[in-house]
């Protein structure tokens, strides 16, 4: 694979225009590079690097978004050409969370220290990606970060009460487990830190007050990943932030300034800076201290339109792809037409499998010459942001998201992501007292941790205590074996004494109640088997095509659970499934294509939802995702008019309508299906029992999914014990951004500057008041404060 991308990016760098950048920059100190699109900019740079022997870039996006998805591109690029040793590449994000506050991001802050620090190496090539709001911030000097780290590696002698009085001194916290820059977990002769200018916490070992062991440590499951031989603390972040300087002043007078827009980098800088409060504003650079300071360096600016202060031009004749509109179709006739014209088109996407299903798609449609175009189209298994046309190289890049109009997520960062749920965690949620289950001596109380002298080492243990006192010291190691005891009942347990045979009893009595369980469960099953069901065909061109253009990037329960779904409608008995996930985890995406393949199969699907609002709501999406296919979606609910409702129900009766989504009215005596195949229950717990009963007649022998963020216990229990086939979405969407939240006093000033950011970026903003009697004077208060905003009252 290797190979394949390699002879890629030789073909890219024998470009005329690039062989004339190359010469240029020794020559001219501001250039500009026309007539470019696509991710050309990021290969350029790429080229540009792995050539040179020591220099110093820093590219300025148009925005955030851009950032990341140029630094995207060039992360897999370096990675997959083995290029680490040769360029050193760095994100430089802002490191504020919030331009009104002094409210930090700790990893952020990390990154900018890790560019600073990069910079004071004259030796490498160093690649900095960064955006306005960025560039403009000061940093902190690369030689003060230097001077102010203690080394620590194997083989020293350290006292620990020392370096814990060093650490507090410098700033850091101590905490229960590490999960962000700044930070000091200490057990016993263990002690993990997350130094401020680290990507991940590292775990120090010690015996004999000498350091034994130092291991890098993973963030979420707070286990070792790698040993290492030593590391750096920073210190005091307050000392390094007294002297901060423009990133400008910590660069060679060879370094490369390239921007992806001159003019437009320009106006966001110099908007962004005035915007900024009096209070934050020394923490910046100013506008013209930014222009003073840019043009000291050779810049190189990507932009189409021709400006008069270069003093050089360099034109390239590259096009972006043109917009497919019947996806596949036109793709096909576009690569023949381009095929017959001499260029190579390379299909990109990290994922082998989407390879293998756009294949499978263009052969499937039995168009003519399919094989013929496929042989010409490569596979190139890496990330493009975006894709071109090079009309002089006489090549073609199509990433996947782009050709099935997905979103591309640039793959993370090192982000702190705080740890989810993990044995650790839950060990530090155990108080004294608390009740606990060990899975070889039962029930017994958590009584804390204490440490014990083993073969003269100092160990951390847990301290168990079971009847009549007796005391179970437990291995950190082995804290797997317990679990904090749960029980619906507030009557305490009874706790279990050490070596009885109490606790096995139990145990044998409760297997066989297991057994009998499993039994009933056989039972079920064959009865389940017994029925029949109508088998849907295994999925065509139409269904992969749905699936490519999903414009988010599926998650592996996601995955797991729309296989399910589709087994258990391919076979010939109904399915009856409940598909548990929190909100945002994809439950509605699962119920989409559940819902089309059985649309393709000349099937209807009704959809039935509590309220009326989220009736709509799933309207919208189905209709969005469906709309390129033959697939007609309505939705009925007590806002439709009488007239709308009767044609409603006639189309659906007479089978025009594939996919009906509704209320409780779609239980009314007087709704007919032409050929029911798939009834979708969302939020079955907020229907009454009038309601459930009549959904038990909808769904004899129909394939039956649910879909609830929470299941009413009854479902739950049907579904845990077998009568019903669940499946569980627990891993979050890629990227998800976590909530920011803050507490403040209530300032009209703060309200205006909150709503006009919202506003600003398209969203939209709930405001939730407390006193009904007061509700329309908070409503006049925002028409007044943010007169653009348009105002309701729910």
């Amino acid at each position: 694979m290797i190979n394949i991308i390699e002879d890629f990016f030789n073909k890219e760098s024998k470009h005329p225009a690039f062989t004339e950048l190359q010469k240029s920059i020794k020559t001219y100190k501001n250039i500009q590079i026309s007539q470019v699109a696509g991710a050309l900019s990021s290969i350029i740079l790429l080229l540009f690097y792995r050539k040179t022997k020591a220099n110093k870039g820093i590219y300025i996006a148009n925005n955030e978004d851009d950032a990341l998805q140029i630094y995207n591109n060039l992360d897999y690029w370096i990675e997959q050409l083995q290029l680490n040793d040769k360029i050193y590449l760095q994100y430089l994000p802002s490191s504020y969370k919030n331009f009104d506050t002094f409210s930090i991001n700790s990893s952020n802050e990390a990154m900018r220290l890790q560019c600073s620090e990069l910079f004071a190496d004259d030796d490498i090539v160093s690649l900095v990606i960064t955006y306005p709001e960025a560039i403009v911030e000061k940093i902190p000097k690369s030689e003060n970060i230097i001077k102010n780290k203690t080394k620590l590696k194997i083989g020293d002698r350290v006292d620990l009460n020392f370096l814990i009085e060093l650490l507090l001194y410098y700033g850091y916290v101590e905490v229960d487990y590490v999960y962000e820059p700044g930070q000091f977990a200490l057990r016993g002769a263990i002690c993990d830190i997350y130094p401020f200018n680290a990507n991940a916490p590292y775990r120090l070992l010690f015996k004999d007050e000498t350091l034994s062991h130092v291991k890098l440590i993973d963030v979420v499951s707070q286990m070792s990943i790698q040993e290492l031989t030593c590391i750096d603390i920073l210190g005091s972040m307050d000392e390094l932030n007294q002297t901060k300087v423009s990133i400008f002043q910590l660069l060679n007078i060879n370094s490369i300034i390239w921007t992806s827009n001159f003019d437009l980098t320009n106006n966001n800088i110099e908007f962004f800076l005035n915007q900024l409060s009096d209070e934050i504003n020394k923490e910046f650079i100013d506008y013209q201290e930014f222009i003073t300071q840019i043009n000291e360096f050779t810049n190189v600016n990507f932009s189409n339109t021709n400006v008069n202060y270069y003093d050089k031009l360099i034109q390239f004749d590259v096009k972006p792809l043109p917009i497919f509109t019947k996806i596949l179709k036109d793709y096909h006739l576009f690569c023949k037409e381009k095929i017959y014209e001499g260029y190579s088109i390379y299909f990109t996407s990290p994922h082998y499998p989407a390879w293998e299903r756009m294949q499978a798609i263009i052969e499937d449609m039995d168009i003519e010459n399919d094989t013929e175009v496929l042989a010409y189209i490569k596979y190139l298994p890496t990330v493009f942001n975006e894709g071109f046309i090079d009309n002089q190289t006489k090549i073609i890049v199509v990433p996947e998201h782009q050709l099935f109009k997905k979103y591309l997520k640039p793959r993370l960062l090192n982000k702190i992501h705080k740890k989810q749920v993990t044995n650790i965690e839950e060990l530090m949620e155990l108080q004294p007292g608390d009740f606990i289950v060990h899975i070889q001596y039962g029930i017994g109380r958590f009584a804390g941790l204490e440490q014990l002298e083993i073969n003269g080492n100092k160990q951390e243990v847990i301290k168990l205590m079971f009847k009549d006192d007796d005391v179970l010291y437990l291995n950190i190691q082995s804290m797997h074996k317990i679990t904090k005891y749960i029980c619906s009942d507030a009557k305490p347990p009874t706790l279990h004494k050490l070596g009885s045979i109490a606790w096995q009893n139990k145990k044998n009595k409760l297997k066989k109640h297991i057994k009998d369980i499993a039994r009933e469960l056989i039972t079920l099953y064959a009865q389940r088997k017994a029925m029949k069901g109508f088998a849907f065909q295994k999925d065509n061109y139409l269904q992969i095509e749905l699936e490519s253009s999903f414009e988010y990037e599926d998650t592996p329960d996601q995955l797991k659970a729309i296989e399910e779904v589709k087994k258990d409608m391919e076979s010939d008995y109904p399915m009856d499934r409940l598909i548990c996930g929190d909100v945002g985890f994809g439950k509605t995406e699962i119920a989409v294509r559940a819902a089309f393949k059985a649309a393709l199969d000349g099937k209807q699907t009704v959809i039935l939802v509590p309220t009326t609002i989220l009736a709509f709501q799933h309207y919208l999406t189905f209709s969005e995702r469906l709309k390129e296919f033959p697939v007609t979606v309505e939705y009925i609910n007590r806002f439709r008019t009488s007239k709308e409702q009767k044609e409603i129900l006639r189309q659906l009766a007479e089978g025009k309508i594939e996919i009906i989504i509704g209320t409780h009215r779609l239980l009314s005596k007087d709704v007919k299906f032409n050929d029911l195949g798939l009834l979708i229950i969302d939020e079955e717990q907020k229907f009454g029992v009038a309601a459930k009963e009549k959904i038990r007649q909808l769904k004899t022998n129909v394939d039956t999914l649910y879909l609830s963020a929470t299941p009413i216990p009854r479902t739950l229990q049907m579904s845990l014990m077998g009568a019903r086939d669940i499946s569980v979405l627990r891993t979050p969407p890629p990227n998800r951004k976590p909530i920011h939240t803050e507490v403040r006093t209530f300032e009209h000033k703060f309200i205006k500057k909150a709503i006009e950011n919202e506003i600003e970026r398209g969203g939209q903003v709930f405001f939730i008041h407390n006193n009904i009697e007061t509700i329309t004077e908070i409503a006049n208060l925002i028409e007044t404060l943010v007169p653009e905003a348009r105002v309701g009252i729910a």
